[in-house]
This record gives structure tokens, sequence and C-alpha cells, in this order.
């Protein structure tokens, strides 16, 4: 199924709407908000965890590609339960700063659906994903909660924020893959 929460000041998308009214698997749930006062992210992520009703949640962010078999390699990731984690020494000097590197810029974010009813993502307009990922590592241990290092171009960021400018600036995906992490929870 797709659970899609979108917010919108004047109106929903129609896209979407005729999307999910042709597909039964397809869950657009539209809300309007006003100027400049949207929903946080974290909350838009704990709704489609109440709304979903499988067992594995993959995160999409709408300023990210996916290839085409990005979902079923992802939970044959989570269900195979031995990932042999690489080497990630090359990104930082210790274990904070990595941490920080991986889960906070890495994009792709996928778990059970069970913990996060527990555990819920924080009510933050941004960076959710990080704090979420490393709760569940700290309250079920880090051989639960895993990196994958993406090889392949499993996914790819296709907007990135410059903090110099203060603005969203587009980039086209390359071919070459970006060895982004894929954070995975194994419970």
């Amino acid at each position: 199924e797709l659970i899609v929460v979108e917010t919108y000041v004047e109106k929903p998308s129609r896209y979407l709407r005729k999307f999910a009214s042709r597909d039964e698997r397809v869950v657009h749930v539209p809300i309007q908000v006003s100027p400049g006062k949207d929903i946080t992210v974290g909350l838009k992520r704990n709704m489609t965890l109440h709304l979903a009703s499988g067992e594995y949640i993959v995160n999409f962010d709408d300023d990210d590609l996916y290839a085409p078999g990005y979902v079923p390699r992802v939970i044959q990731l989570i269900s195979s339960q031995n990932l042999d984690p690489e080497s990630w020494e090359e990104w930082a000097d210790d274990q904070q700063d990595l941490d920080e590197i991986l889960y906070g810029y890495g994009f792709s974010y996928s778990h059970k659906r069970t913990p996060s009813l527990r555990f819920w993502y924080p009510n933050v307009g941004f960076a959710e994903d990080a704090p979420f990922f490393l709760k569940l590592r700290d309250m079920f241990g880090k051989d639960k909660v895993q990196l994958y290092k993406d090889g392949v171009g499993l996914s790819a960021l296709v907007c990135e924020y410059t903090l110099e400018s203060h603005t969203w600036v587009m980039t086209i995906p390359t071919l070459v893959p970006l060895f982004l992490s894929i954070a995975l929870a194994l419970l």
C-alpha cells in the first residue's frame, strides 16, 4: 500500500486524488493548512504509521528518487536479519560524528511497523529520522538497527539544502552510486 499525507494551502493534488480513486492500495490524506503553517514531517510520518496496515514501513521523501527494485531490496535486507555492516571509517573520525553523518544525512529509512507504534518520530519539521532511528538503536541494540551502504544507487538525492544561501537547490541525479546510507531497523 502507499500512504500519502499531503498538506496543501489552496487545493489538493488532482493527480494524487485521481490515483487513489483508481487503486485501493493508495491512501491519500489531503490536509489543508494555512500559508506558512504546515504540520511537521515527524507528525506526518507518525500519521502514516497509524494509517498503514502492512508489516514494513519504507519511507519515501518527495525530494529523492528510488530505483524500481528499491522496496523489495529493502524488505529483503530487513528480513534477512544478517547484514554484514561495511566499514564507514572513511566518513568520520569518531562514532558520534559518524552517527550524525550517516543517520542525519542518509535519506532512506525503513523499519517494521510495530516498534514505530511504541517509539514515534519526534514532532519536528526537519531531520526527524535520525533521532527516531538512534532511539530504536538505543532501545533494542546496535545489532537491530544497522546501516546498509547503498553501492548500487537504490536511491538518489535530488534536492540539497545549501546553508550559505538558505535555499533549496535542485541537482541532477548522477548514474554513479552515491554510497549513502540506508538505515534499517531489523526488529
